[in-house]
């Protein structure tokens, strides 16, 4: 047991801790990077070591892992399971018992990548999340020891460096283009754990290298300036992630015998004795609370009760279970495998025969699924393309064009109008020519101007409508702009987002075509507004939201003010109109959020199906959008 990995370990736990509690520390989560260049040093050492001794077996080794690493775990998970139900809702059921059993079988980051989506829940509801890491490790020791093993010891390091630099140079590729998979999967992270273990194959010496001796203190510093002053929060893992892994291993080689006597960091080694169930209870705490508060934004008063409740409940489950077991002389027997096998199976469906025991009436899943509009085929994610079941005509007079919300308007269009009605959208993808979000960026543009083109060839289509929350491309989000040869980076503004748009409605203009801006619902982004209406229909603990669930029209004008703005300038420079909801749902500024028991809102902004219909129909949507385009 040496001191100063334990007390690498308590800072790693610390940092995610303070990031999640959200205690001002941006870059904590670098703490799970600590954590997989500690698992890789740790587990290659004791694993080569018993290779050289010839006692090494690979039904020992699971053994110790499944012995060390399961009580605490399912004893999270069945705590964990009896709270999902009177916390969660339908959606995030749904999410949670897909992530138990993804706890349960070592591939939760798999499962946490498939629901990471723009429709999916916010990874701040998910009462699983933090098991990603635990499964990205686990899925590395799943073929280590067998590399280890039938590669002879010159080839190991070679073979780990190997490893090392085809998962980096994957990892720096991927997270340009596709962040969440270099985030999630194994591959694009296993080049943390290969630092460790080429630490503990090649480099690891009773006396240091000078060069270690040296790059001490820069490491040390660099551990806690870092996640301080991260130079990039949006692509994970990168340099940040490479700066902090290489001083991880650079204090792990140094061993210095000083620094480890110290108070601190011997208070700090103390976290790190029980940082694994510190790290296990410490996220569904705050899950829980942001699905009560319905954002995530908590209180700091809160916040910092769920931080002090972790550190207990953390010492508690080492106290009673980690430690207690893992010293315990249990021998391994088939009676034994036999119980653990039963354990994880009970353990995984759980939360699917809890939450069939309370039921849900009315069904909320189904209430507050996903509005695609015709159809979940008119999500497009590539150039746009006739499909027959995004249009309700051979020859179209009407087309929408833009983002999610331009597809949650679409049911209640469709309900009220007299003539055909095309479907052109694509999430996160407003109709705004020659610029895009950074998230989405050429494939939206390429999506745009295909769209332009199949309007342009198109003689039955009369009327646009556009839609879209417009807010990426006022705000300072990043934005790719491109002018046809050159593409550039930048932050969006209320002159960037009005070019972009005024071109819209000119081309379109320009083909013949009248056009219509809908300005979006009257939305709350401080809750989310479909999850108050089930919480508080299905008696559910809810803080920080409306007791009615309605929405101020005066904070959502102040909101939105960039928005509107934009909206009204675009309207005054190119004559179309601007369609609002607001006089229909809005009054005394109060906007309601339901109407004759019909939930209108699926979360904190978009109309949910039902919702988009009645509205639809009650003001006659589609009719009246034919009318006012201009």
């Amino acid at each position: 047991m040496r001191s100063d990995i334990q007390a690498l370990r308590g800072l790693a736990v610390l940092l995610v801790l303070a990031t999640h509690a959200k205690l001002g520390l941006p870059a904590g989560y670098l703490g799970v990077d600590i954590f997989f260049v500690i698992s890789g040093y740790l587990i290659t050492r004791m694993v080569a070591g018993t290779i050289e001794k010839g006692s090494f077996s690979f039904a020992g080794f699971y053994y110790r892992r499944a012995k060390r690493l399961l009580p605490a775990a399912y004893a999270t998970f069945l705590v964990t399971a009896l709270i999902a139900p009177f916390m969660l809702t339908s959606a995030e059921r749904s999410d949670f018992a897909a992530q138990m059993i993804g706890a349960v079988t070592f591939t939760a980051n798999i499962v946490l990548f498939r629901q990471t989506n723009y429709f999916a829940g916010s990874a701040d509801f998910k009462p699983l999340l933090h098991i990603w890491s635990l499964s990205i490790e686990e899925q590395y020791y799943l073929f280590l020891p067998a590399l280890l093993f039938f590669t002879s010891r010159r080839f190991r390091a070679p073979g780990a460096a190997a490893v090392l630099a085809v998962s980096l140079i994957l990892c720096l590729f991927t997270i340009q283009s596709q962040p969440t998979e270099a985030f999630f999967l194994v591959q694009y992270r296993v080049w943390e754990l290969a630092i460790g273990s080429i630490g503990a194959l090649a480099l690891d010496r009773p006396q240091p290298a000078a060069i270690v001796k040296w790059l001490f203190w820069p490491a040390v510093v660099a551990l806690f300036a870092v996640p301080a002053f991260p130079t990039d929060t949006l692509r994970h893992p990168g340099i940040d992630a490479l700066i902090v892994c290489t001083a991880t291993l650079v204090v792990i080689l140094r061993r210095h015998q000083g620094f480890s006597a110290s108070a601190p960091v011997r208070g700090v080694a103390w976290v790190g004795d029980f940082s694994y169930s510190l790290y296990l209870v410490h996220w569904p705490i705050f899950a829980f609370a942001n699905n009560c508060f319905l954002t995530g934004d908590i209180p700091l008063g809160w916040r910092i009760a769920g931080a002090l409740l972790a550190v207990a409940l953390g010492w508690a489950l080492y106290r009673f279970i980690e430690q207690p077991i893992r010293i315990a002389d249990i021998t391994p027997s088939r009676r034994l495998i036999g119980a653990v096998l039963t354990t994880s199976l009970l353990v995984a469906i759980l939360p699917t025969l809890l939450f069939a025991l309370r039921g849900n009436t009315p069904d909320y899943a189904h209430l507050r699924r996903i509005n695609y509009g015709l159809s979940k085929a008119c999500e497009t994610t590539g150039p746009f393309t006739v499909r027959p079941e995004c249009r309700t005509s051979d020859q179209p007079r009407l087309l929408i064009w833009g983002d999610s919300f331009a597809e949650h308007l679409v049911p209640g269009i469709a309900a009220s109008i007299t003539v055909g009605l095309e479907q052109a959208t694509s999430s996160g993808c407003g109709p705004f020519l020659g610029m895009a979000p950074a998230e989405t960026g050429l494939p939206c543009m390429v999506f745009n101007q295909s769209v332009l083109a199949h309007i342009a060839a198109s003689p039955s289509i009369e009327v646009v409508v556009l839609a879209s929350p417009y807010g990426a491309y006022v705000t300072g989000a990043a934005v790719i702009e491109s002018d046809g040869k050159n593409t550039r980076t930048v932050s969006s503004s209320p002159e960037i987002g009005f070019a972009g748009l005024k071109e819209t409605v000119d081309r379109l203009h320009a083909l013949g075509k009248r056009v219509v801006l809908v300005r979006p619902p009257p939305s709350a982004n401080s809750f989310s507004i479909g999850g108050c209406l089930e919480r508080r229909a299905s008696f559910m603990l809810t803080v920080g939201a409306p007791v009615d669930c309605r929405v101020s029209e005066a904070a959502n004008l102040v909101a939105h003010a960039a928005v509107f703005d934009l909206l009204q300038k675009v309207s005054a420079a190119t004559g179309v109109p601007i369609f609002s909801f607001d006089s229909f749902l809005c009054s005394g500024d109060r906007c309601d959020t339901e109407r004759e028991g019909v939930l209108l809102y699926r979360d904190e902004a978009h109309l949910s199906v039902d919702g988009s219909r009645w509205i639809g129909q009650q003001i006659h949507l589609g009719d009246v959008l034919m009318k006012v385009a201009r």
